[in-house]
C-alpha cells in the first residue's frame, strides 16, 4: 500500500465519469448478461454481436453489471468475465450513481432541461458537443469533447465545480447531461434531442 491509497486519488478524481455511461433498459441488461453466460468470458464487441445491440449499450451494461458484483474484467485477456461476487445480486438500483452529480444529471435529463446546439466531429474520430442546460432556473452553456471511444477528455462550464476543479475531479452535472443526451440520440430506438 502506498500513501495514495490513503488519500483515495481515484474517488476524489472521479475518472470513473469519464467513462461512457449510457441508460440501458432491463431487457437489453438482461440481453448482455444471457449473452456472457453463454460464452463465460467475451469482449464487447463479441457481445454486441451476440445481442445485436450497440457497443456502447453493451458497455454500459457490463459496468452496471460489475458494480453490482455480478462480472470482472479481466485487464490481461481484455473481456468481460462472469463471476458472481455473492450469493444474492446486490441491489443494482442503489448502486447506479456513483456520485452526486451522476445522479444530479440524470435528473436534469429526465427533466429535459438541455438543448443541443452543435455537434461537430472531430478530425481523431472524436465528438465535440455543444448545448445548454438548465439548473434550478440557471443556464449553462457546455462544451463537451469526447474521443473515438466516447471518454470525456475536455469540457468547459460556467458552473461552480467546473469553474473550481476544472476536470480535476470529474465533470461537472452538466456535463454528464449533455454525454447522456448525445447517447439517447445514438441509439435507434430514441428520439433526437429537442430544445428545453
Amino acid at each position: 500500500m502506498s500513501g495514495w491509497s490513503a488519500n483515495d486519488w481515484s474517488r476524489a478524481g472521479q475518472f470513473d465519469l469519464l467513462a461512457p455511461r449510457a441508460d440501458v433498459d432491463a431487457d437489453s441488461k438482461a440481453r448482455v448478461f444471457d449473452a456472457l453466460a453463454k460464452r463465460w468470458f467475451a469482449s464487447t464487441a463479441q457481445l454486441s454481436a451476440d445481442t445485436g445491440l450497440s457497443t456502447l449499450t453493451v458497455d454500459s451494461a457490463l459496468g452496471l453489471y460489475t458494480q453490482a458484483g455480478r462480472v470482472i474484467y479481466d485487464l490481461t485477456q481484455h473481456v468481460y468475465r462472469l463471476r458472481e461476487l455473492s450469493r444474492e445480486p446486490l441491489p443494482l438500483a442503489s448502486l447506479r450513481f456513483a456520485s452526486e452529480r451522476e445522479e444530479r444529471a440524470s435528473l436534469l435529463l429526465a427533466a429535459k432541461g438541455y438543448s443541443r446546439t452543435r455537434s461537430e466531429a472531430l478530425n481523431d474520430g472524436g465528438l465535440r458537443l455543444v448545448g445548454r442546460v438548465t439548473d434550478v432556473a440557471r443556464q449553462h452553456d457546455v462544451m463537451l469533447q469526447l474521443d473515438g471511444d466516447q471518454r470525456i477528455v475536455d469540457g468547459a462550464c460556467a458552473c461552480n465545480h467546473f469553474t473550481q476543479n476544472r476536470l480535476r475531479q470529474g465533470p461537472c452535472a452538466h456535463m454528464l447531461v449533455l454525454r447522456l443526451a448525445h447517447a439517447r440520440t445514438q441509439e435507434p430506438s430514441t428520439p433526437a434531442l429537442s430544445p428545453a
